[in-house]
């Protein structure tokens, strides 16, 4: 790409918070000045909610995923959101499996799929569909016993297929297109999650607690590549995490920029993912905090020493300068 045109940017986050805003502007705007690239980036925002808005990946540079404050309208719940894709996985890695075991057998599996089909066409209850799938999977015991897959909490609940929570589904499309169209992407904290779920079928832990923080990420040899002058500052970079979720596995083909599964980079050099939240000066990250009643400790001490700590910036726009850089790359 040539450096000598705008670099264009598009992020799409679950909030229309114009503090968060204003802190990605900001803080992509020094990090430019860094980077000695002719013109300054060109930054839309796009809301996540609302998918006739997503930008067209081939008129962007750069797509960023990125989360934001809980927001109410569509049904946006970013943990809601996780759990149904979480959800979706399970059920499509099951389906695999069963086609693998019976890839030899192309009409059962044809029954398999018909089946499950009918039965939701037809309104039958969750024990119903078990029944019969049960029967038609007598000869895999142990596929019998992981059918729970298919039957999620959002599928028995009838939320899995309502308006609310399908942005969810058609966001996850997206990023596979942005990937086909050749287009560099970058997903942070909430957005983090997401990308690894939906490329790598990443296992994701809910943590005991909400963990507002300003935290180390070590970096492995190969983030210390792809961010040098980190590697003369201990290894590690400080960055703010909200976030009640982590992944907990390798996630091949994606290589680990951090220890603890908080940064990754795909093999084609194409994807970024980092735990953290590079984008947030201390503006945004009250208004998250102020947002978000379950990351404030709980009584005032604790609340003025956690505000403190996390007005402190970090190392943010380091890593966005090289994240522009690697935008060109």
């Amino acid at each position: 790409m040539a450096v000598n045109l705008p670099l264009r940017i598009a992020v799409l986050g679950n909030t229309t918070d114009i503090a968060l805003r204003y802190s990605f502007r900001s803080t992509i705007k020094v990090a430019w000045v860094w980077t000695r690239i002719c013109y300054p980036p060109v930054v839309d925002f796009f809301d996540v909610a609302v998918p006739s808005s997503y930008p067209n990946p081939s008129d962007y540079d750069l797509i960023v995923l990125s989360g934001g404050t809980v927001d109410g309208i569509y049904g946006r719940e970013p943990e809601r959101a996780l759990q149904i894709l979480i959800e979706f996985n399970n059920a499509y890695t099951y389906l695999h499996k069963v086609k693998a075991r019976f890839a030899h057998q192309p009409g059962f599996i044809n029954r398999f799929l018909e089946t499950i089909q009918m039965a939701q066409g037809q309104a039958k209850t969750q024990p119903e569909i078990h029944a019969q799938l049960t029967r038609l999977l007598h000869t895999a015991p142990d596929l019998v016993q992981d059918l729970g897959h298919l039957f999620t909490p959002s599928q028995l609940n009838g939320q899995a297929n309502t308006s609310p929570h399908m942005w969810i589904m058609k966001l996850r499309v997206f990023v596979r297109t942005v990937v086909e169209k050749n287009r560099k992407l970058v997903g942070i904290g909430w957005g983090h999650h997401i990308i690894c779920l939906s490329f790598v079928g990443g296992t994701i832990q809910r943590i005991n607690s909400a963990e507002p923080d300003r935290t180390r990420l070590s970096l492995t040899e190969r983030g210390c590549k792809l961010f040098p002058w980190f590697r003369k500052w201990g290894r590690c970079m400080w960055l703010h995490e909200f976030h009640r979720h982590e992944i907990t596995n390798h996630l091949s083909p994606f290589v680990s920029l951090a220890y603890g599964s908080k940064a990754f980079v795909s093999e084609s050099n194409k994807i970024m993912t980092i735990q953290g939240h590079p984008e947030l000066n201390q503006y945004a990250v009250m208004a998250v905090l102020r947002a978000t009643p379950e990351y404030r400790a709980g009584d005032a001490r604790r609340n003025w020493q956690l505000i403190m700590k996390m007005k402190d910036p970090g190392d943010g726009t380091r890593v966005w300068e090289r994240i522009l850089k690697w935008a060109t790359e």
